[in-house]
């Protein structure tokens, strides 16, 4: 029977040697181990050995899409991940006073497994060439609101959940909160167009840093990566103009940039179906933190947190005229007899920018795209 247990047999007499009420020989034999061993004790009479069916998953696909899927342990209960959230939905709780207790139901996830897994081998490669710790890629359907990748890195293999790290397990697009540093510069763009507080064809001068003398003698410095002249709003966004965005931020007042940012979805949950999402953080202007440099900083993506969930469906309203879509990860559930008990339909939000300036922000970030920074 050792070798069935992977051990040798001094190792298992030791183990048996011990005076205690019971041992646990294995744990989490698989079926043909089980079957080698029940085999031997039923020839042997070994009556003493038992046998514990415990709950469980297979999951064929390893460490791709992990933390969104999430896992079950052995008590059958969901410990991350949608396992978790949705527990109530794949596993109701019974009720001992119900003849007919409700059954699990079948959820059907927006991930795209071809697109997961290319996207997957892209950000492996990166994380390699880069030598970075961590990383994040989330794609979405900016019509409808569904997540079609979604990808957290370094992942857990959820067939091995309980030997893998805690930095695998880690949930980074919804849970974790980070400066979003220059991508940000679209939504502060946009902002000013919708508000009326420049216009496509306005130019601004760069001459290596934002400036601004305050009434105290205080003077206030931010530097910029070069100095880039006389720019248009748009060139500011392909030349990632550090300078030319504290001009543009200064023109709208505090309040309504701070309400505008709001607007977008920032300082909120999203809603993503899963546990612990953060809901970053948006100073105001009556905070004691903030100070005559908040609002240039913050137009640069600094001295705001954000969530790459948060990125993302904001980032849906320029993509959709304006309107902000509500993220998801659950396309439809289906129960036993197959029959769908709940389909997902987009979710829009309150415009968030007119279509007039979200068509201008989107064909400046194709223009960053293809010859900018």
């Amino acid at each position: 029977m050792a070798y069935i247990l992977g051990t040798t047999e001094s190792e298992l007499l030791k183990k048996i040697d011990k005076k205690r009420e019971y041992i646990i020989l294995k744990k989490k034999a698989a079926f043909n181990e089980y079957d080698d061993i029940k085999k031997i004790a039923s020839e042997n009479g070994y009556n003493y050995i038992s046998y514990e069916k415990i709950p469980g998953r297979i999951y064929p696909n390893y460490a791709l899409a992990s933390q969104l899927i999430g896992y079950m342990g052995d008590e059958g209960y969901g410990l991350a991940g949608i396992e978790f959230s949705q527990q109530s939905v794949l596993s109701p709780p019974v009720d001992p006073l119900k003849d007919n207790p409700e059954q699990g139901k079948n959820i059907y996830l927006t991930i795209d497994s071809n697109l997961q897994y290319k996207l997957e081998q892209v950000a492996y490669q990166t994380m390699q060439e880069t030598g970075a710790e961590s990383m994040m890629v989330v794609a979405a359907n900016a019509k409808t609101g569904e997540i079609l990748s979604y990808i957290s890195l370094p992942a857990a293999n959820l067939n091995e959940y309980g030997l893998e790290s805690a930095e695998s397990k880690i949930n980074r697009p919804s849970n974790n909160a980070y400066e979003p540093g220059s991508v940000f510069k679209i939504f502060t763009v946009g902002i000013a167009i919708d508000e009326h507080k420049i216009s496509p064809n306005d130019s601004f001068l760069c001459d290596g840093g934002y400036e601004k003398r305050l009434s105290n003698g205080e003077t206030i410095k931010i530097k910029c990566l070069d100095h880039h002249g006389w720019l248009t709003p748009r060139e500011a966004l392909k030349y990632s103009c550090n300078d030319v965005l504290g001009q543009i931020a200064e023109t709208i007042p505090d309040g309504e940039f701070i309400k505008r940012i709001k607007l977008l979805g920032f300082g909120e949950k999203t809603g993503i179906e899963l546990s612990g999402e953060t809901t970053g953080f948006v100073k105001e202007p009556n905070a004691k933190t903030w100070s005559a440099r908040s609002k240039p900083t913050i137009a640069i993506g600094q001295e705001i947190s954000v969530s790459a969930l948060q990125m993302v469906q904001a980032a849906t309203a320029i993509a959709n005229g304006g309107v902000p879509v509500r993220l998801t990860v659950i396309n439809k559930i289906v129960d036993r007899e197959g029959k769908v008990v709940f389909e997902h339909q987009p979710e829009y939000k309150e415009p968030a920018l007119n279509k007039t300036s979200a068509d201008y922000i989107l064909s400046c970030m194709a223009t960053t795209a293809s010859t900018g920074t």
